[in-house]
């Protein structure tokens, strides 16, 4: 093995040395136009990944504001072990769509924006009457439905409209305050949370599920 890597070495040397200096740029050309297509694959995959990294790094940013608005602080692990995450399943998010029903939509701006951030589609109306018009209009379909619990003066209205929908509703996630997240829910209901970061888990796992 080391005869071999000495005897690499001593053919690039008498090569650099008998080759006149001006030929160099043609062979590089050379080389460049012979392997253009994996060149092309590798810096292409090196963009997707840039692109990826920007909005991750802007969904994180926006969950942060969102945790700290709600009083909902994470640790630096949390924090890791999220964009981890997002970096293994960041394709479900891309052209998702999402029906989020809440009366106060102003309280979500930044997870509606971090969502957004990865490629989500994210349409808001503000009762469960709006939502049913909107779930039968929708011509392309939603992924997902995001619900307040409370709306409209109703307690437990986000309950309420999840026993409504039919079986071939997209999947519903509730995202409420602390004072309603240990409550029971129905079995048609995928999750609920008063986190932020445990809502982009639920998101992630809710649009995997859907793509299988």
């Amino acid at each position: 093995m080391a005869d071999n890597k000495e005897a690499a070495v001593a053919w690039w040397a008498e090569l650099i040395r008998i080759v006149p200096g001006t030929l160099w740029p043609l062979i590089v050309i050379g080389i460049l136009i012979f392997y253009r297509q994996p060149i092309i694959r590798t810096l292409g995959r090196l963009k997707a990944f840039e692109g990826l990294g920007i909005k991750l790094q802007l969904a994180e940013e926006e969950i942060k504001k969102a945790a700290e608005e709600k009083s909902q602080p994470f640790s630096s692990k949390i924090q890791n072990r999220l964009l981890n995450r997002l970096s293994l399943v960041g394709h479900s998010f891309k052209n998702a769509r999402i029906l989020w029903v809440d009366d106060h939509p102003e309280n979500n701006m930044h997870e509606i924006e971090a969502l957004k951030s990865l490629g989500v589609s994210v349409d808001l109306v503000q009762s469960s009457k709006d939502a049913v018009r909107e779930l039968s209009a929708a011509s392309l379909g939603y992924d997902l439905i995001l619900s307040d619990m409370n709306r409209n003066g109703i307690p437990g209205e986000g309950i309420a409209f999840a026993r409504k929908l039919s079986a071939s509703s997209p999947l519903l996630i509730i995202y409420c305050g602390p004072q309603d997240a240990q409550k029971e829910i129905p079995r048609s209901v995928f999750g609920i949370t008063e986190k932020p970061v445990e809502l982009l888990h639920l998101v992630a796992d809710a649009l995997e599920r859907r793509r299988l």
